[in-house]
């Protein structure tokens, strides 16, 4: 309606629905877009919300659950988002539950029909420690998909150093240290 779609999750939680990143696929493709965010889940959580649109605006039915995905993925922040090159969906940002008293950076994707790929990091999702002999905390802010999809993985750390990660299109962290 006059140019604005409004999307809810309307997941129980606050309400709160953010979109952070929104991603084109090319006029070949339709022209479609995904949103993506973080909505409030029920008992206080983030989730990573995923709207697929048609070029016109409405939710392409074809996507998740009539166009909308939500998925728990114990997140406290989803701070950015790219496609790779076969339009699977790379969101990062932060997580709390990675089996340690700290926040780590997260790197989770999606297949480009909305399901966990499996074939990253083995459940689709990973807790990355930008210096492994830290517990500080650690987040992830940026993400740049080069053109092996392996991926630049941009944040910070406890020690409020600016860090760069490479993570293989497998989901491995490079042996190297982050660069600072």
């Amino acid at each position: 309606v006059g140019g604005r779609q409004t999307l809810a999750f309307d997941a129980g939680g606050t309400l709160t629905d953010r979109i952070v990143k929104i991603l084109r696929y090319p006029d070949s493709l339709s022209g479609k877009y995904v949103a993506v965010g973080s909505a409030t889940l029920p008992g206080g959580g983030i989730g990573i919300a995923l709207a697929r649109f048609n070029a016109d605006g409405t939710l392409d039915s074809t996507f998740g659950s009539a166009g909308k995905i939500l998925k728990d993925a114990c997140m406290t922040a989803v701070t950015n988002a790219a496609f790779d090159s076969s339009f699977r969906i790379v969101v990062v940002g932060t997580t709390s539950c990675s089996g340690n008293a700290t926040t780590d950076a997260a790197v989770i994707r999606f297949t480009a029909t909305g399901a966990d790929d499996t074939s990253f990091a083995g459940d689709g999702g990973l807790a990355l420690k930008f210096n492994p002999a830290s517990d500080g905390n650690d987040q992830a802010g940026a993400v740049l998909v080069l053109a092996d999809d392996s991926l630049l993985v941009g944040g910070n750390a406890s020690a409020n150093s600016a860090l760069i990660q490479k993570v293989s299109a497998l989901g491995v962290p490079s042996a190297l240290p982050a660069a600072q």
